[in-house]
């Protein structure tokens, strides 16, 4: 029986791998969100920086992306 993941600490977000990829999920307002398809952990690990930045300055976790 393996160990449980680590929780991350409220309102950093967590990065983990899903399939062959990287993925960060995150809460935002009592809503679980979540941005994926990062090639490596570094990378996931940048975004992962940035929402974090943007949730302590009151603005959202990522800018929703526009619609072409």
């Amino acid at each position: 029986m393996g160990r449980p993941p680590a929780r991350a600490r409220r309102g950093e977000g967590k990065v983990y791998k899903r399939g062959q990829l990287w993925a960060v999920r995150w809460t935002e307002n009592g809503e679980r969100r979540y941005s994926g398809g990062y090639l490596n952990e570094d990378d996931a690990n940048k975004v992962r920086a940035v929402i974090a930045l943007n949730l302590q300055a009151g603005r959202p976790g990522l800018e929703p992306m526009p619609i072409s």
